[in-house]
């Protein structure tokens, strides 16, 4: 019988639970076995416990994200074997939401970004982080919203496992967000499987560098950190088996020219025979995970690294991983039945392990808003809070993923991470909190730091300020961007950092116009949210310590301005500590001004880094005459067919006799035949200039139907090869695969091939005129001569189609979450009618009583705290009237 529930539809909610006769008649059995035939049963007995409110906080903190009051109710009194049952039927591949667009859609096309003018560059950048913040967002949304948290916390679990980091993938986060839906499709799968589909995965292959590896130089990244991180752990292979192991995986690689997909490059393979553990044979990626799983330790490594995510981070119980590890194994590998089994055990349960785990920011802040409801208000800022404390989703710092536990708690961190719960905790969403806002009392907001209520871990002093964004645009969820409300102003926004010393770092911003003079200045600010670095180390090298900062500034001035100025002002510094201000992104309206564009003059006599003042000085950034970019490219006054932009792609040879030059062509139209890019090359074959066509470097496909003409690729037979000789009417017939223009019409789909060589020799004339590269300019102007006299070339200008704006709303799109307790007395309601309390919510499993955390100081008499009233010459003051009044009273204190 399969444990794994069939997928539901994007977008669609569980249906309701429902007890259908059938349902009843399946049950009757069971409700008339005795107590004998149970105790008879092989499932063990500690499973048939009743869940009480401790167990089922536990169990839900630990498989999923806090535990609202709701699922607890749903929870108590049933048995834990019924729980984890119902915990693996409701794993999912489907997420709540559908899919961002970034997921099918084609690749941004981002071969030529380097060769774009500044303007067009920034704005292709400022997308694609438009992009990643909107799946930083969709992830957290699905988190909070999800009937499966034990799937997002699986998710999440693979995200961490097989770490890959946007800061080594660039401007591809669009491969993160099919690697999400890659982990969605096998938490409930067989791990042999799912490792056979990772080492297919383009964001892991292209992290990893397999996609450059080949058989004369095979790269071992991808190889080493299988056998180390993901499947034997170190010390359990021989490293031999690595440069084996990389062989073995020469050819997966990805299709960066199409849509950055997985290809088996056959090309790029190692035939010859390959050594693993003991065993030669010709192996290809599939035999190397066989190998890897026939290992003894190969099952022990996944069990332990389950174990101290589920069961604790220090007890470790080798006897009892070695006993699930045996299950994992004999079961061949089936992910849900290593599940199934780490919840079953004894360990899991046993009130020794419980409290035990730090929380990392996933589990804290969206536990929290999940466990309360109404912290969901402040959605937007969770991925900013979440890095802000360490965890920067689809970034964590290296191939092993985020070291947990204790670095959690480091100084910074619990600073954060405090701002964070007060934060969550006095959301409102303009409702009516007035009298029950919730601001945790130190000692409380301890609690939600771990799954601790006892393990001494203190918080550090933290200001009552907001909350310290992240990095990157994660800290534009503070506010909209671009334009502001009112069009008759632009907005100024710039990321700043700073080491605090004797007092915050102070600066000025102000706009000038073309001759100097100044037009704007605002007040001075101060970075309220420096560190201290003489404690707590450089602010600048933290991705934590970054906010943004908005200005607004009169259209009519911004319209004059050509230069932004930021100064710092009030720079200190001595043998003890040092003040220092940093700036990192800067926005101008539609416009990112560049940092390497900028000037920077200060008092450390040219020993900074433009960005970095660790002296007093101003920092100078070039503003453009319009917010848009004017193309240079020509024009003419055909549009149909055109292409949207010819830009050389990659180095160019200029060996003599062997001159290439490859183009980037994007947006090519023709008739009915459109193609979102493709690769095209200029080769000298036999002295002759041909241009070159390969199956593989267009998207969608090059043609319809490939002419006869056409060849395949000796080594890889799947690619198809077509020439043009650009030198002559007559092609050259002992030239392979050369083809007459003629060959390609609306019929084949090649209609776009005589256009193209229509527009070549413009777009080579503006590809002369724009080279920044001596090498460019060399190779374009050698093809310019080359095919001067081409009689299948023409004069048609190169018209630039102008492509719709990147400047999406990104995630002012992503629905906000739906809310059942706005605010926290309606929450309050609710547990009343639980006769349950807010700390019974937050703490992680263990024991609790509130009534002896509520009650007051030992010193105070007892007799008069039950009292039924106060004394004659006591002030007058309501008595609560419920369990959650008097929670509210004690968390609202100060």
């Amino acid at each position: 019988m399969s444990i794994f529930r069939p997928c539901r539809h994007a977008g669609a909610r569980k249906p309701a639970s429902s007890t259908s006769l059938r349902t009843l008649l399946l049950a009757l059995p069971l409700a008339l076995t005795s107590v004998t035939a149970v105790a008879e049963s092989p499932v063990p007995e500690h499973l048939w416990s009743e869940l009480t409110l401790a167990d089922a906080r536990h169990f839900l903190h630990r498989t999923g994200f806090g535990a609202s009051a709701d699922e607890l109710r749903a929870l108590v009194g049933q048995s834990r074997r019924h729980a984890i049952d119902q915990l693996i039927d409701d794993l999912t591949e489907q997420p709540l939401q559908p899919y961002l667009p970034i997921v099918d859609e084609p690749a941004p096309r981002s071969f030529a970004i380097d060769s774009l003018p500044t303007k067009p560059r920034q704005a292709f950048r400022a997308a694609r982080q438009q992009e990643l913040d909107d799946l930083r967002l969709w992830w957290v949304r699905e988190m909070l919203m999800t009937d499966s948290p034990q799937t997002e916390r699986l998710v999440l679990f693979w995200h961490d496992h097989f770490a890959s980091a946007i800061d080594d993938l660039e401007d591809r986060g669009f491969l993160l967000a099919r690697q999400n839906r890659v982990f969605r499709e096998h938490v409930g799968s067989n791990w042999r499987d799912f490792l056979k589909a990772m080492i297919r995965e383009p964001a892991l292959l292209d992290y990893l560098d397999n996609d450059t590896s080949y058989a004369e130089a095979p790269n071992e990244n991808l190889a080493r950190e299988l056998l180390e991180l993901f499947t034997l752990g170190e010390g359990n292979y021989p490293e031999s088996v690595v440069r084996q192991a990389a062989l073995a995986l020469t050819g997966y690689s990805l299709n960066t020219h199409r849509d950055y997909r997985f290809v088996f490059d056959r090309r790029l393979r190692h035939d010859g025979e390959t050594e693993l553990f003991g065993v030669t044979a010709v192996h290809d990626g599939d035999a190397l995970i066989d190998r890897i799983l026939a290992q003894p330790k190969a099952a022990r490594h996944l069990t332990e690294r389950y174990w101290r995510a589920f069961v604790s981070e220090t007890n470790i119980d080798d006897a009892a991983i070695d006993d699930i590890a045996a299950a994992f194994r004999d079961s061949d590998y089936d992910l849900p039945t290593l599940y199934r089994a780490i919840f079953e055990s004894e360990a899991f349960w046993d009130p020794a392990n419980r409290a035990s785990i730090v929380k990392s920011p996933a589990q804290l802040f969206i536990g929290l808003a999940r466990s309360l409801d109404y912290p969901k208000h402040e959605w937007k800022l969770i991925p900013a809070m979440m890095a802000a404390t360490g965890m920067q989703l689809f970034n964590p710092p290296n191939v092993a993923g985020w070291k947990e536990g204790e670095p959690w708690l480091r100084a910074d961190r619990l600073i954060q991470r405090q701002h964070g719960v007060r934060l969550l905790l006095a959301a409102d969403g303009n409702a009516d909190t007035a009298d029950d806002d919730l601001m945790l009392a130190e000692g409380d907001a301890n609690m939600m730091m771990t799954e601790s209520t006892d393990n001494g871990m203190m918080m550090a002093e933290g200001t009552d300020g907001g909350m310290m964004m992240a990095a990157g645009a994660d800290t534009a969820m503070m506010s909209p961007s671009a334009a502001g409300s009112d069009s008759n102003e632009t907005i100024i926004s710039l990321e700043l950092a700073g080491d605090a010393w004797q007092g915050d770092p102070r600066y000025t911003v102000s706009l000038r116009d073309d001759s100097g003079k100044p037009l704007w200045q605002s007040a001075a600010a101060d970075v309220t949210w420096a560190i201290d670095g003489s404690t707590l180390g450089q602010s600048m090298f933290e991705e934590d310590l970054w906010q943004r900062v908005e200005f607004t500034v009169p259209a009519v001035l911004a319209d004059k301005g050509r230069e932004l100025q930021v100064s710092f002002v009030n720079d200190l510094a001595d043998e003890r500590g040092d003040r220092n201000f940093y700036v990192r992104k800067v926005r101008f309206g539609q416009q990112e001004l560049a940092l390497e564009d900028a000037s920077q003059v200060d008092d450390c006599e040219g020993r900074s880094v433009t960005g970095q003042l660790y002296c007093n000085g101003t920092l100078s950034l070039p503003i453009a005459a319009s917010e848009r970019a004017v193309s240079t490219l020509p024009t003419g006054p055909d549009t149909e067919p055109s292409a949207s932009a010819i830009r050389p792609y990659d180095e160019p040879d200029t060996t003599p006799g062997e001159e290439q030059l490859r183009l980037l062509v994007e947006n090519l139209r023709a008739g009915d035949t459109e193609l979102y890019n493709l690769v095209v090359d200029l080769h000298m074959i036999q002295g002759r200039p041909v241009m070159q066509v390969v199956s593989n470097q267009c998207w969608p496909d090059c043609m319809r139907r490939w002419p006869l003409c056409s060849g395949r690729d000796e080594q890889e037979r799947d690619l198809r090869i077509l020439r043009l000789d650009l030198g002559s009417d007559s092609p050259d017939s002992s030239m392979a695969f050369v083809c007459p223009l003629e060959a390609f019409d609306a019929a084949t789909g090649g209609n776009w091939i005589p256009e193209l060589l229509a527009r070549l020799p413009a777009a080579l004339d503006h590809a002369l005129a724009v080279a920044s590269d001596d090498d460019f300019a060399e190779i374009h102007a050698f093809w310019q001569k080359a095919i001067a006299d081409s009689p299948a070339t023409g004069d048609t200008p190169l018209v630039l189609v102008k492509e719709p704006d990147d400047d999406a709303e990104g995630f002012y799109t992503i629905e906000p979450p739906p809310i059942t307790y706005p605010t926290p007395s309606a929450l309050s309601t609710r547990l009343d009618e639980l006769d349950s309390g807010f700390l019974e919510l937050l703490a992680p499993g263990v024991e609790l009583s509130s009534e002896d955390i509520l009650s007051e100081s030992p010193s105070e008499n007892p007799s008069e705290r039950q009292s039924e009233g106060p004394s004659e010459n006591s002030p007058q003051s309501p008595t609560p009237t419920s369990k959650t009044q008097r929670e509210l009273e004690r968390l609202t204190a100060q």
